[in-house]
Formats: structure tokens, C-alpha cells, sequence
């Protein structure tokens, strides 16, 4: 594994693993993921999905079904009304493959639509981002924010399952959490929660601090471990009468 240039000290380690996610550089490959212009995260993401960063944009990955009873497809044209950029990659039901190709075909320089599987895009997606989405209906555990978070970049989230346990909602006044959290399952509270996350990224002091959070977040079997061990040795130990 190579060392990468220009990221934040939490990614300088021999090994890089979470979950199964890992970091590993290609031999021969020296990467720029995290910069203080997003330089590097531009630059990865226009490699795999040809989304030019605009001067004052934001590039938005997403890896959610859009369609549903209350969230629906016509959001991808919120977020491109906001003068954001939406990269997608997946697959689903094909009415909804339909939908985003005609959507990418309207907005060829916003939108990123890739209809199929592939775990190594979708990791270069996760590095080139600021924001990933996954206003989830229900999730047992989820791993899409935690590989965001590891990559630095800001996961937004329903308040369900195990996103709620690893996704704190950011607080501008107090810079504690590590990304945007919404509860209701409906369209609005989406968007209330998107434009959260935009306000707080054209401040770019601010930004960092959230990312920096979200880096130093630690879901790994060793830290769980640790919090078991500490659980088992507060417990009390009771004679059982039989």
C-alpha cells in the first residue's frame, strides 16, 4: 500500500480497514482525496463520471432509491436547482432507470447517472464527493455512511436503524457532529436537511471541522470490542438462587 498525499492525518496508516473497508492505493498510484480546495475530490470524481465542479458547486454522490411513497424522483431536480451536482450509481427498478437517464439527459453537466454494479466505482465516487446520501426508509445497520465518513465525506441521512447510531447531526454553533440527519421520511425534511448541509459548506472553516469529525470516527471491531469488554466488567456480579 502507498502512502497517499494531502489527506488528514487519520488516513496515515499502514493498514486502512473498517468494516471490510478498505483504503488501499493500487501500486503505482499516488492519489490527492482530501485538499483544502477539494482539488482532489474534483478531480476523482471527474475521472469517473465527467461532472466538471463548478466554481461555487458542490458535487453530491448518491446511492439511494429516490422512488418510494413519500421521497420521489423528482428530487434529483431539487438538488439540481440548488446548483449542485448528483453522481448515481446503482441499480433498481427499471421505471426508475428510465426516470434518471432522461433526468441525465435534461442535465448532462449536473447530473451522473450510472445504471449497474461496480464496488470500484463506487468507492471512487465515495473519495471524490462532499456529500453522500442515504435518506433510507429503514436500515439495519448500513454501510454507506461509514465508508463516507472514512473518506471525508459528509454522509446525510434519515433517522432510522443504524444510520441514527453512527450519524450524528451537525451543530454550526457548537462544530460537534458529523453529518446531517432528518427524521420524517418525506420529501421536505430531505430537502431541509440538503440545504443544511449546503449553507455549512460554502463556509469552508466550518466545513473542514465537520469533515475532520467524520474522519475521526472510529466503528471498528476493535473499538466495539473495547466498549464490551468495558459493558462486561461493569456488570454486577449476583448470586443465583436455583
Amino acid at each position: 500500500m502507498l502512502k497517499l498525499n494531502n489527506v488528514e492525518v487519520v488516513y496515515d496508516r499502514t493498514i486502512l480497514v473498517l468494516k471490510g473497508v478498505s483504503l488501499e492505493v493500487p501500486e503505482q498510484r499516488i492519489v490527492t482525496l482530501l485538499g483544502s480546495n477539494g482539488a482532489g475530490k474534483s478531480t476523482t470524481l471527474k475521472a469517473i463520471s465527467g461532472l466538471l465542479r463548478p466554481e461555487r458547486g458542490e458535487i453530491i454522490a448518491g446511492s439511494v432509491d429516490f422512488g418510494g411513497e413519500r421521497i420521489d424522483h423528482r428530487e434529483p431536480e431539487e438538488i439540481v436547482k440548488r446548483g449542485a451536482q448528483l453522481v448515481l450509481l446503482g441499480t433498481g427498478e427499471e421505471k426508475y432507470h428510465q426516470i434518471f437517464r432522461e433526468l441525465a439527459k435534461k442535465h448532462p453537466r449536473q447530473l451522473g447517472i450510472h445504471i449497474l454494479f461496480d464496488a470500484r466505482m463506487a468507492k471512487r465516487i465515495y473519495a471524490g464527493s462532499d456529500i453522500f446520501l442515504m435518506p433510507s426508509r429503514y436500515e439495519p445497520c448500513g454501510l454507506g455512511q461509514l465508508i463516507s465518513l472514512r473518506f471525508g465525506t459528509v454522509p446525510l441521512v434519515r433517522e432510522t436503524g443504524g444510520l441514527a447510531d453512527t450519524v450524528q447531526d451537525f451543530d454550526s454553533q457548537t462544530g460537534e457532529g458529523t453529518g446531517f440527519v432528518f427524521k420524517d421520511y418525506e420529501t421536505r425534511a430531505f430537502l431541509k436537511a440538503l440545504d443544511r448541509s449546503l449553507e455549512v459548506y460554502r463556509d469552508p472553516k466550518l466545513w473542514q471541522k465537520l469533515v475532520k469529525n467524520g474522519m475521526k470516527c472510529d466503528f471498528s471491531w476493535h473499538a466495539s470490542a473495547k466498549k464490551y469488554l468495558e459493558l462486561y466488567e461493569r456488570v454486577e456480579r449476583k448470586t443465583i438462587s436455583v
